[in-house]
């Protein structure tokens, strides 16, 4: 991010943080209230490291909500949410989500993007700067966990998060499903085989 955005983030996010101290709310009050993430609160009270794009008009209109903002406290929320969007808009990099594309050669994904996928841009951005472990690249042994009840759409975020970040996988995206456990050693057998990571067993490997 550039300084003129990053300086822009900072007025945001100490205007966000200026306007929950004064209700003496915490980020996790704000959060249950406004509809956010705790995570996604730390973000953009951060503002310099932590945020990653202009927050949406939505997002402003939840957060005035939740934080019962009269007109003018509104209003110096959005202009500094557009000030931030203008020069974001101006610098763009890393952090706009990137359109879908084809996997690596040797991937194994059995699902495909679904194209009714809308929203959730943010949640994707924070997987994965997660992944990167605030590198640029992904981190040795790095995981993230997304979870809550059944039927929230975790399996489509992360089906979509693989169409979306997964050609920057050089060795490839493999798909494993824990449905199952009696499937699970089947399934790492095939990202092994072919139209996988086609590997040839050994010579000890070999049947007598």
């Amino acid at each position: 991010m550039s300084g003129v955005s990053e300086h822009e983030g900072q007025v945001f996010g100490t205007l966000l943080r200026q306007f929950r101290g004064a209700r003496g709310m915490t980020q996790q009050d704000l959060a249950a209230r406004s509809g956010l993430s705790v995570d996604a609160i730390s973000m953009l009270e951060r503002g310099k490291r932590g945020i990653r794009r202009a927050p949406r008009s939505t997002t402003i209109e939840f957060l005035a909500s939740a934080l019962k903002l009269d007109a003018q406290q509104k209003r110096a929320l959005l202009e500094a949410a557009r000030a931030l969007s203008a020069t974001t808009a101006e610098h763009p990099g890393g952090d706009a989500l990137p359109p879908r594309a084809p996997l690596p050669a040797g991937s194994r994904m059995p699902l495909a993007p679904n194209p009714l996928f809308v929203g959730r841009g943010d949640e994707l951005l924070q997987v994965a700067a997660a992944l990167r472990g605030g590198d640029t690249t992904v981190t040795l042994g790095q995981v993230v966990a997304s979870t809550g009840l059944g039927g929230l759409g975790k399996t489509q975020l992360a089906v979509e998060l693989v169409h979306r970040y997964g050609r920057f996988f050089a060795g490839g995206v493999f798909w494993l499903s824990f449905a199952s456990a009696d499937e699970v050693p089947l399934q790492v057998a095939r990202c092994a085989g072919v139209e996988g990571m086609d590997l040839v067993p050994g010579i000890d490997a070999q049947p007598l």
